[in-house]
C-alpha cells in the first residue's frame, strides 16, 4: 500500500478543528465580517420589534438599549453552535511509535509535584513508575520535578526524611528500569516572609529547561539528572493527571 499507510495511523480518535489559517486572507476576513454582521442583524431585528411594541416611548427606548447586547451575545452563541455542528474535525497526521520514538526525539515525562510529607513522596514514586509502565518510550526518561511545601523557614524537620526517601526510592526504580528515573528537588526561596519554590510550576519548568540546555544545576537534590541530556521534548504532568496507556507516545507521534 501507500507508504503513508505505514508511517501514519489514520484511525486514532485524535482531532484538531483547524490546522491554522492566515488571518489576512480575504476569504477569512469576509467570513469573519459575515459572522459578526449576522449576529448584529439578528439582534437588530429583534430589538426593532421590541421598540415598536405599543407602549409609551420611554419604555420602548429603554427596551431597545437594554436588549441589544444580550441579544447579540445570544445570537453569537447560536451561530457558534451551528458552525461547530456542521464542521467536520480534521485528523492530524501521526507517526507510529516506532518512527516517533527515536534517539533524536528523546522525551522526558515530568511529574511536577509538591511534597509535603513522606506519604506524598511514596505517591509520587508510584505515579512516575505508572507512567513508565503504561507509557514506556525506548528513548524516554521519567522525572519527578518536586517542590517542598511552603514554610516559615528555609528548612524543616521533615525535609531530611523526604530527601532520604526520594533518593532511596529513585535508586530502587532505576534498578528495575535500566536507569530511566531522575528526581530534581528545588530549594525554597524567601517570598513575602515565607519560603517556597520560586514561581511554583512555571518556575520549575523554566529551571528544568535551563538545566537541560545550559547544565544550570541549582537544585537542592539532583539524583541521576544526567539522563536528561539531549532531551528534545518535555511532557509535564500534574499528580492528578490521568494518563491513558500509550497516550504519550501518540502525542509524540503528532508533534515529532
Amino acid at each position: 500500500g501507500d507508504i503513508t499507510d505505514n508511517l501514519f495511523c489514520r484511525n486514532e480518535q485524535l482531532f484538531l478543528l483547524s490546522v491554522g489559517v492566515n488571518k489576512n486572507e480575504p476569504s477569512v476576513n469576509l467570513k469573519l465580517g459575515l459572522y459578526i454582521l449576522s449576529a448584529i442583524g439578528l439582534a437588530g431585528v429583534i430589538t426593532f420589534l421590541l421598540c415598536i411594541i405599543p407602549v409609551f416611548a420611554g419604555l420602548r427606548i429603554l427596551l431597545g438599549i437594554v436588549s441589544f447586547c444580550p441579544l447579540f451575545v445570544f445570537f453569537i452563541n447560536i451561530i457558534n453552535h451551528s458552525i461547530l455542528f456542521r464542521s467536520t474535525p480534521q485528523k492530524p497526521m501521526r507517526l507510529k511509535k516506532e518512527f516517533a520514538d527515536i534517539p533524536q526525539n528523546k522525551t522526558a515525562t515530568v511529574l511536577t509535584v509538591m511534597l509535603e510529607s513522606e506519604k506524598a513522596v511514596k505517591k509520587a514514586l508510584k505515579t512516575v513508575e505508572e507512567y513508565y509502565a503504561g507509557n514506556f518510550l525506548e528513548n524516554g526518561v521519567y522525572v519527578i520535578l518536586a517542590d517542598l511545601c511552603e514554610s516559615t523557614s528555609v528548612a524543616t524537620k521533615e525535609d531530611e526524611k523526604i530527601i532520604s526517601l526520594l533518593e532511596s526510592g529513585i535508586s530502587e526504580l532505576n534498578k528495575k528500569s535500566d536507569n530511566r528515573f531522575s528526581v530534581l528537588l528545588r530549594s525554597r526561596q524567601k517570598r513575602d516572609n515565607k519560603y517556597s519554590g520560586w514561581e511554583r510550576k512555571r518556575g520549575a519548568i523554566e529551571q528544568l529547561v535551563h538545566y537541560i540546555t545550559d547544565n544550570e544545576d541549582i537544585f537542592l537534590l539532583n539524583v541521576n539528572g544526567e539522563i536528561l541530556k539531549d532531551t528534545k521534548y518535555i511532557c509535564t504532568l500534574d499528580a492528578d493527571t490521568i494518563v491513558p496507556p500509550e497516550s504519550i507516545s501518540r502525542l509524540l507521534g503528532v508533534i515529532a
